[in-house]
């Protein structure tokens, strides 16, 4: 039996973390939509044209993009362009 210990992720304010595995490997993702703001953002992320960090889930992809239909600061144009972006942005698969 191995010993229990404790890991720590820390999530940007875009929403992005580092994920570690038991196997030693660790993989960058999106976990939530976060601040559109941020300089690690989803909005960030599109305008530049950087190539889209993958999410979490399909899961969360998905409730990024129901927030994004949600919001009441952002114009009709960037929220469609969002949402195109967003739902064309890879995730990784749920377990």
């Amino acid at each position: 039996m191995t010993d229990p210990y404790m890991t720590v992720c820390l999530v940007t304010p875009g929403g992005v973390v580092v994920k570690p595995f038991a196997d030693g490997t660790h993989l960058t993702m999106r976990s939530c939509l976060g601040y559109l703001q941020a300089e690690d953002a989803v909005l960030a992320e599109m305008r530049a044209g950087h190539d889209p960090v993958p999410w979490a889930s399909e899961a969360a992809r998905y409730e990024a993009m129901a927030s994004i239909r949600e919001r009441g600061d952002l114009d009709e144009g960037t929220r469609a362009d969002l949402l195109a972006w967003v739902g064309g942005t890879p995730y990784y698969a749920d377990d």
